[in-house]
């Protein structure tokens, strides 16, 4: 977990085309600052470093000199301060910058204060005093009042091929396989089920599927999840393309098995691999949830799995949506019904427990 008073959301991307020596620091491309609420309130090119729109009556951003990193030099506002490897051409997502100037606005803190560098990948990351971007200036302390751990669901994470993924279940025989689904929620807030999808707090909450084939000493165990291809979760309120994710190890809440013979195991998988060609993401109609539970009530027969839904600010959808706070307390609710056999097959992990590995993709 972490806790989030302030701060901004940077998101970095490097020109394709740009061969700047590393050894000149320089950085061209585009950046977006968006608020903790994912407000957009900086969409801008930068050139040189230097972010254009802070600089809109200086005419020559283009020409001012090239990045030297000196107390002579008044640096820009993105500065490569490091790359690993040292000397390494092109693109690296172990650039390190200085982003200092980003963080001087007085609305990050109560009573003004100072900021800091920090380090970045072509999809942004987390910006704090410790890396090598330096450190800001002193401030005001800031009034933190009741703060909540909220779990942000990464959305950087790199689209796999399903269909590969799929093939490694046909290397275990049929014939004595143990074939297991699971569906895995992971709520935005691991101590309160009750704080639900807000563009306040800016994380949805995740459910993806644990799906598993064992037959004597062979096993395979793949983690999926379902994310919008582009952008953020909270921000995709229209169909959009959608990309299939590992979510090895990733954390969970609550979770629920149900064994399947291989021929329904099978089809599960058939299932999966045409919903992949077709479907999209909409974060009130076509979420992770709602793919999830496709899938995992797919062959589940008459018992399906039907959990409370809730409304999502902005949509106007009229039974409300499939979320994973409205999974766990499903869930939760269902491992404390003792006289239900299927009890025994939900795990509730005390705070907060972790998927295991994925074997990956299968030629």
């Amino acid at each position: 977990n972490q806790s989030f008073s302030m701060g901004k959301i940077v998101n970095l991307t490097k020109n394709k085309n740009d061969n700047t020596s590393k050894s000149r620091l320089e950085f061209n491309g585009k950046i977006l600052i968006y608020s903790l609420s994912r407000n957009l309130t900086t969409n801008s090119l930068i050139t040189k470093g230097y972010i254009e729109s802070f600089h809109p009556t200086d005419k020559n951003v283009h020409g001012k000199p090239l990045v030297v990193p000196s107390p002579y030099v008044d640096l820009p506002e993105v500065v490569i301060t490091s790359s690993y490897p040292p000397g390494g051409d092109g693109w690296s997502y172990n650039d390190w910058y200085n982003i200092q100037s980003m963080f001087w606005e007085s609305n990050i803190y109560e009573g003004g204060g100072g900021g800091g560098g920090g380090s970045g990948g072509n999809s942004g990351g987390d910006y704090d005093n410790s890396t090598p971007g330096g450190s800001g200036g002193n401030g005001g302390s800031p009034t933190i009042q009741n703060p909540v751990h909220i779990d942000f669901e990464p959305e950087d994470l790199p689209a796999i091929d399903v269909s590969k993924y799929l093939k490694c279940f046909g290397n275990i025989a049929d014939a004595g396989a143990t074939c297991t689904i699971k569906i895995l929620t992971d709520i935005p807030v691991d101590t309160d089920p009750t704080i639900f999808f807000s563009t306040d707090n800016g994380s949805p909450g995740h459910t993806f599927l644990q799906i598993t084939k064992t037959n004597g000493n062979q096993s395979v165990q793949q983690n999926i999840g379902f994310y919008p291809a582009e952008g953020w979760k909270v921000l995709t309120t229209l169909p959009s393309d959608g990309k299939f994710v590992d979510n090895a190890s990733h954390e969970y809440n609550g979770s629920l098995s149900m064994n399947l013979t291989p021929d329904k195991f099978q089809k599960t998988l058939d299932h999966i691999q045409v919903l992949a060609n077709v479907i999209k993401y909409d974060i009130a109609n076509s979420n992770c949830t709602d793919f999830a539970l496709d899938v995992f009530n797919y062959q589940r027969g008459a018992n399906q799995l039907n959990i409370p839904k809730y409304s999502i600010p902005g949509d106007s959808v009229p039974d409300g949506s499939n979320t994973p706070q409205g999974l766990y307390i499903k869930l939760k609710a269902l491992k404390e019904e003792a006289t239900n056999p299927e009890s025994q097959n939900v795990t509730i992990p005390g705070v907060k427990g972790f998927a295991g590995d994925s074997n990956g993709p299968c030629k």
